[in-house]
């Protein structure tokens, strides 16, 4: 690749070859988040894959895999909001907080009516405290909760902040209830449905959960795992980089421009050729002329700095 012009530079042909970017999966209940990694690498003959927040191994839908370069974003992807419709059923409670766990409580939800579930949903919207469950892939003192839970291990598990943006009844048909969720990162929505059962008095577990959307991405657009055959089906559904944060300002720079980032010096005046939603403080997107990622930056516009690059993607 080109350091000015973002066009081949001279690379032998594996690394010219080499894959580069986001996929988007759509995981089918059963196997784990890592088990859809393994599974990708496999086919794509690539290590360097990984996943962008873990989906419970009972849930579907949208996983977004980062790949080659592209495994650099993963913690910018991360920060999206997640989408989810889950299934809930009154009147159980498991361990797990979903269907794959042990019953461990629950009363005859026969009295809840539908204004009741519709009212009891308010008090989740908006910044809330919520204890993760147990059974979860959440670490505490570098161990998985769950592994903690299997061994019959106890810990104390503290309320984390998180944000639920949408929280929307989409059907009731007793016991059971649907939930449109638009929520923070770090948001267990079989916890929610959990404590919505608390709030009612009759308890309540997730039966069904799939994630729809994680920021930008849709889980309409996403591949199923069987279509993963090979390296050319993999290469066939990468995105390009500089389509991983498209929400970002950005900024095309010249090719002098690109020369300077590339060696992760700051941008300044004189070495973009033309900005999008860029303002002092904001992180945005360098893009070469080709319109290939060059780095992630802070923009300043002050002085005789642009902006300064963070993050710097090599050729």
């Amino acid at each position: 690749m080109n350091l000015a012009t973002g066009q081949g530079c001279g690379e032998d042909f594996a690394r010219a070859r080499a894959l580069h970017g986001l996929l988007l999966a759509d995981k089918p209940p059963g196997p784990t988040s890592a088990d859809v990694v393994a599974r990708v690498r496999r086919v794509a003959r690539e290590r360097r894959i990984g996943h962008t927040g873990t989906l419970d191994p009972f849930a579907s839908g949208l996983l977004v895999l980062v790949v080659g370069r592209g495994t650099r974003l993963s913690a910018f992807v991360c920060e999206y909001e997640k989408e989810y419709r889950v299934r809930g059923r009154l009147g159980v409670v498991t361990d797990t907080r979903d269907r794959t766990g042990k019953i461990v409580g629950g009363s005859d939800p026969a009295g809840v009516e539908e204004a009741a579930l519709v009212a009891s949903l308010a008090p989740f919207r908006g910044e809330i405290l919520q204890t993760p469950p147990l059974f979860s892939a959440r670490k505490v003192a570098g161990r998985r909760l769950h592994e903690i839970a299997r061994e019959g291990g106890e810990v104390a598990l503290l309320p984390v902040r998180v944000r639920i943006d949408r929280l929307d009844l989409m059907a009731f048909e007793p016991p059971e209830f649907v939930l449109d969720v638009r929520c923070s990162k770090g948001t267990y929505v079989r916890s929610l449905v959990h404590d919505l059962g608390l709030v009612l008095g009759c308890g309540a577990t997730a039966v069904e959960l799939a994630r729809t959307a994680v920021g930008p991405f849709r889980l309409q657009d996403a591949a199923r795992l069987e279509d993963f055959r090979d390296e050319e089906s993999v290469r066939a559904r990468l995105l390009p980089l500089a389509s991983a944060l498209p929400d970002w300002p950005v900024a095309w720079v010249t090719t002098e421009g690109a020369l300077e980032i590339r060696q992760g010096r700051p941008l300044r005046p004189g070495m973009t050729a033309r900005e999008e939603g860029v303002a002092p403080g904001l992180r945005v997107r360098v893009l070469a002329p080709s319109g290939e990622l060059l780095a992630l930056a802070w923009w300043e516009a002050g002085g005789d700095v642009l902006a300064r690059p963070f993050r710097v993607f090599p050729c």
